[in-house]
């Protein structure tokens, strides 16, 4: 997958617990950052589906708790919400990404990295999947505008040189465009 250079609430994993008896309960998750994005520079958002369809829709789904990447390696964000009590219906929860100012050509993904990440209180974790469990990486892109005003910059007053055209691609002195 490519996004650009900010994103908001992208979906990159969604998890689905329950337990065989009823009280355990879901206190927190440890999300990993995977890629090369500056760490500072992104958030991990935990959602959890609220109608039970296990589709991610973070305008209705419930927000738990959200925070920035600290830095490590990997950089990871640890995020406490308040008790999820689990059953024997299977809850889904999702790992959601924002980020700005992310330079093109680097990668952000999520991962749970071990099985210390998954904050479980009055019960076990039990069975679960091999761990990590990882998304896979989005790509960044930059993106160029041919038309200068749908990037906010500023409109060329001179003349186009002749024996050329001009294509309306704002380039700052010193930077290059290769087509």
């Amino acid at each position: 997958a490519t996004l650009g250079t900010l994103a908001n609430d992208v979906g990159f994993l969604r998890l689905g617990f329950w337990a065989d008896a009823s009280g355990p309960t879901l206190d927190g998750l440890t999300v990993s950052l995977l890629g090369d994005a500056p760490a500072a520079n992104v958030s991990a958002k935990i959602v959890k589906d609220s109608n039970g369809n296990g589709v991610f829709a973070p305008a209705f789904d419930l927000f738990l708790g959200s925070q920035f990447f600290a830095f490590g390696s990997p950089p990871s964000a640890q995020i406490s919400f308040s008790s999820q009590t689990l059953d024997g219906t299977t809850r889904y929860y999702f790992i959601a990404l924002s980020y700005s100012a992310v330079p093109g050509g680097r990668r952000v993904g999520a991962s749970i990295e071990t099985l210390e990440h998954i904050d479980v209180l009055n019960g076990s974790e039990g069975v679960l999947p091999p761990l990590p469990i990882r998304s896979s990486q989005a790509l960044v892109q930059q993106t160029l505008f041919a038309r200068p005003l749908d990037g906010a910059y500023p409109t060329p007053f001179a003349t186009p040189p002749s024996g050329g055209f001009d294509t309306g691609v704002f380039v700052n002195s010193g930077q290059n465009v290769r087509v």
